[in-house]
């Protein structure tokens, strides 16, 4: 019984020695991997280096109508960081129609810095799940960033499934996103009615170009918006594309280079996404022309209009006032014409009512002279009147009186 309690003692002291020893050599290893770690450079990402938050194993699908998609955020080990390619698992079902999905990348902000479309079947074949593997134009980030896929699924047409993890932990990093108003609409985390993780990873690692995008102008005109654009980079600029996002469409927006300065024109108001591709990155950036922005210009132009058709009013009134003015100044010169004329009618009118007035006193004068020889006239007739009666009377009255006498005479 000793022998055994000293073999079973011996024994334990045996392990607890060989336990201690291998830990000492243990942390022995670990300090002189700790010491080459961190005399190595931070450069341990310059090998493609996956970002995966899913354990692999797929429990079920997910899909959902246009605008709703799928993403997931992420967060690099090293910045800036530089995504290569995008990998997700997923399902394709074959039954016409459109055969499109999207897939976007946005910024810590959620602004949007890639978009593109690819064909369903370019990455699955009908009815098999399988990894799908996007490769990307060494797409560059600063910081946190998400993937967004977008299924477009449809009940008549060709469908995307995209896979999902349901076995605990939950990332808390899978979301339900909406594309056409660019927001997040929730998170799945541990807290929603069923967990998940979305099976999307991305590829990449840590860059060497670094680029900044900015804005030096806006201005806005008849043609248009013309945004100018300050962009810098450590590493040759190979090309500078944009994307503009106006109303449910999404149209190519050349960009080009005048006078050191990169330029867009836009043809209205939405948002313009910039990729700037250097030999090893691309850069990204979106900018938001806002309606009200371009509304108050269409309200300041409206009123310059109505402002220059006033003045063209104005103008022609003003024009009229003056030919009236020189109507009114030919009058006034007409009328100063004719009112000469007329004082010197009026003059000639006085001195021929002088003549008048003088011709007139000298001709009651000859009235009264007529008048007073006339009745002067009046009275000789009178008198001669009633002297040749008394004559008359005489006469006859002595006429009578001889015949008388002579009846007497010749009676006797």
């Amino acid at each position: 019984m000793r022998i055994c309690v000293y073999s079973k003692n011996l024994f334990k002291t045996l392990t607890l020695i060989i336990t201690a020893m291998v830990k000492h050599v243990w942390l022995v290893l670990a300090l002189a991997l700790l010491s080459t770690l961190l005399s190595t450079p931070l450069n341990v990402y310059a090998s493609p280096f996956e970002l995966a938050y899913d354990d692999g194993d797929f429990d079920y699908a997910w899909s959902d109508f246009y605008p709703s998609g799928a993403a997931v955020k992420f967060n690099p080990p090293a910045l800036p960081w530089r995504i290569t390619s995008v990998v997700f698992y997923g399902l394709a079902l074959e039954k016409g129609g459109n055969m499109l999905f999207t897939l976007e990348i946005r910024d810590r902000g959620f602004t949007l810095v890639y978009t593109e479309q690819y064909a369903t079947f370019q990455f699955f074949e009908s009815g098999t799940f399988g990894w799908a593997r996007i490769p990307l134009p060494n797409l560059t980030v600063n910081g946190e960033f998400y993937v967004c896929i977008y299924p477009c699924f449809s009940l008549g047409a060709t469908q995307l499934w995209i896979g999902v993890d349901d076995d605990p932990p939950v990332s808390n990093r899978s979301l339900l996103v909406d594309r056409e108003e660019g927001r997040i609409v929730k998170t799945w985390d541990e807290k929603s009615g069923r967990p998940r993780n979305f099976m999307i990873r991305v590829e990449g690692a840590q860059a060497v170009s670094v680029a900044s995008i900015g804005v030096s102008s806006i201005r806005i005109g008849e043609q248009g918006v013309e945004v100018r654009l300050n962009i810098a980079s450590s590493q040759p600029i190979v090309n500078v594309e944009g994307i503009l996002r106006h109303g449910l469409t999404w149209d190519p927006c050349p960009i080009t280079l005048e006078d050191n300065a990169y330029v867009a024109r836009l043809p209205g108001p939405g948002n313009l996404t910039v990729n700037v591709k250097t030999m090893d990155a691309t850069f990204g950036a979106t900018i938001n022309i806002q309606v009200e922005v371009w509304k108050a210009y269409l309200e300041l132009r409206k009123r310059v209009g109505m402002l220059e058709e006033s003045n063209q009013t104005l103008t022609s009134l003003v024009q009229e006032l003056s030919w009236r003015v020189m109507e009114l100044n030919n009058s006034v010169v007409e009328l100063n014409a004719l009112n000469k004329v007329l004082e010197e009618r009026w003059l000639n009118a006085l001195n021929q009512v002088q003549t008048l007035n003088e011709t007139l006193v000298t001709v009651r004068s000859e009235a009264e002279a007529l008048k007073d020889e006339n009745n002067w006239l009046r009275i000789t007739g009178i008198i001669f009147a009633t002297l040749a009666v008394f004559t008359l009377l005489v006469t006859l009255g002595l006429s009578r009186l001889r015949k008388t006498r002579r009846g007497e005479e010749a009676g006797e």
